[in-house]
């Protein structure tokens, strides 16, 4: 887990979704994915209810 991998979940909250956190962030919607997955990899339960 790192800074970069909390701001991005803070950015997903905030927003509202994958997307629209990338947008903000500057990122695209694949890397913010990635980094998701990475840390609900680490911390070993799903982060978010996906639809």
């Amino acid at each position: 887990m790192n800074l970069h991998q909390i701001k991005i979940f803070v950015a997903i909250v905030e927003q509202g979704s994958f997307s629209a956190a990338a947008d903000a962030i500057a990122l695209t919607q694949s890397t913010v994915s990635q980094h998701m997955a990475s840390l609900e990899d680490e911390v070993g339960v799903p982060l978010f209810d996906r639809q």
